[in-house]
């Protein structure tokens, strides 16, 4: 059958719109169905939901927790612009080390060269070159590759963004949620003063709870050579060198830091059966 042109055009406007249940359109004698699968509409649906609810949420963080006191004095713009958002990314969550190279380094906010290894303790951070101390390696922007939770409800509504993966989702926040204590209520390796008082701030003026994505993959080590601080610029946290670092050296953190685990973390950790990187949530990290 020859194809005319006004054919052609109605099978393009046919292709563009949007399906919703069965459609069909007549070229010639033949009956053209286009048909979109049932079963994939109600988690469509409940995605789109969850992903609302993550905007309100990140919008509603943004409100409380604005990051724009005296402690900032302005960032780096143009190393910010090559950051992507990789926050609203589906991931292979398991994959420890394959969901890393779904993005550059920078993309992810590296400024050095690293890479992620194999280690007794899962998957470890490694310099690929001499690092000099007091190096910001990496830079979190909030609502780009770095996620604040406040509750439950917060950590629920990041995992039910994407339905078939919702197990994996949070044995990944279980693995990659961190505790920061801001600088002004610690020494000057980040240490807390008081971690009784950090726990019960309710205002994320003293502390906050939060994850990168990809994380930054740092076991935990006593003796650490990297910390986190407030960024220059209000919206995130970087995280630097404590000490020179060698080339093919792993990069620690201290769990200790990240402190105590909230009533309502520790309600999480209940519910879902699962450790967290908090001293008084785990049998590897000492107070």
């Amino acid at each position: 059958m020859k194809i005319t042109k006004s054919v052609a055009f109605l099978c393009i406007v046919a292709m563009i719109l949007p399906p919703r249940g069965i459609h069909a359109f007549s070229i010639g004698a033949s009956t053209v169905r286009l048909s979109s699968p049932s079963t994939k509409m109600t988690t469509t649906r409940r995605t789109q939901s969850c992903f609302s609810q993550y905007q309100q949420q990140q919008q509603q963080q943004q409100q409380l927790y604005p990051f724009s006191t005296s402690r900032y004095a302005g960032g780096d713009d143009d190393n910010d612009n090559v950051i992507i958002n990789t926050l609203e990314c589906n991931l292979d969550w398991s994959d420890r080390i394959g969901c890393q190279n779904r993005f550059t380094l920078k993309e992810k906010g590296w400024q050095v060269n690293v890479d992620w290894r194999p280690t007794p303790y899962g998957a470890g951070l490694f310099s690929k070159e001499f690092i000099p101390k007091g190096t910001c390696i990496r830079r979190g922007i909030f609502g780009r590759n770095l996620i604040q939770f406040t509750s439950i409800t917060d950590i629920d509504t990041f995992c039910k963004l994407d339905p078939m993966n919702e197990n994996d989702r949070r044995e990944y926040v279980k693995d990659y949620l961190w505790g920061f204590t801001f600088s002004q209520y610690t020494d000057k390796e980040g240490y807390a003063f008081d971690m009784d008082a950090d726990v019960q701030d309710q205002t994320g003026t003293r502390r906050i709870y939060a994850m990168w994505i990809p994380g930054n993959g740092l076991n935990h080590n006593m003796i650490p050579n990297t910390k986190y601080i407030e960024s220059k610029d209000p919206r995130g946290i970087d995280l630097v060198t404590m000490a020179d670092v060698p080339p093919d050296s792993e990069l620690f953190d201290d769990y200790r830091r990240h402190g105590k685990a909230p009533d309502w973390l520790k309600e999480f950790a209940q519910l879902y059966n699962v450790t967290l990187n908090f001293a008084d949530c785990n049998d590897f990290v000492e107070t």
